[in-house]
């Protein structure tokens, strides 16, 4: 069973998930966060003080052990790219409860994981004045490397390009998820299911 679980849904009959508080607004979830740190904590996008990216924004830079998720009925592609890269374990779609509880309990057993929808809106978004989504091969192994744990340096040498490729690799591979440095880009890179997380 969760230890315990910050979340506000309307259905909150499972058995294996403990409701702790909800808040009205986004200062007061973030104090929740901070005093009770739950497992788990579901963050709406749409809050009268402060935008729950701000939210999670700073709950993250907190370095918080709760995981958090987005819980929202956005499907704005950026906005799903934006929590990512700001440090969201999981992003939830409240257009399908179906999805919340499995999504829930992979975030709190250490996975990232977005809704069907969501990651559709993603690979969807082609804008004309829209980078490709979707890094390159070679783009892709460097972040898979950088996933498992390797150093830029030792990625280079793995991938038998120079350090300085291997940065300028990286760059591409941001402006493409719209992500802003290294960690934003390999959460995202994890949680869209680009590349496998860290074992």
């Amino acid at each position: 069973m969760l230890r315990r679980l910050l979340i506000e849904v309307a259905d909150r009959s499972a058995e294996d998930l403990l409701f702790v508080e909800s808040a009205v607004n986004a200062a007061a979830g973030l104090e929740l966060i901070w005093k009770r740190e739950p497992d788990v904590a579901l963050i709406d996008i749409s809050l009268p003080d402060f935008t729950g990216l701000e939210l999670l924004r700073r709950a993250a830079a907190s370095g918080t052990p709760t995981k958090l998720i987005v819980f929202t009925a956005s499907l704005d592609p950026r906005t799903v790219i934006a929590a990512i890269a700001l440090g969201a374990h999981g992003y939830i779609n409240k257009g399908a409860p179906g999805e919340a509880f499995e999504i829930i309990r992979r975030v709190a057993a250490g996975e990232r994981a977005i809704s069907r929808r969501a990651r559709e809106a993603i690979f969807q978004l082609r804008e004309p004045d829209t980078p490709m989504i979707i890094p390159g091969p070679d783009e892709l192994e460097l972040l898979r490397l950088l996933a498992a744990g390797a150093a830029i340096g030792d990625a280079a040498k793995a991938l038998v390009v120079s350090e300085r490729r291997a940065v300028k690799m990286l760059e591409r591979a941001e402006e493409k998820l719209g992500t802003p440095g290294l960690s934003g880009t390999v959460s995202a890179a994890v949680t869209l299911g680009l590349v496998p997380g860290p074992r």
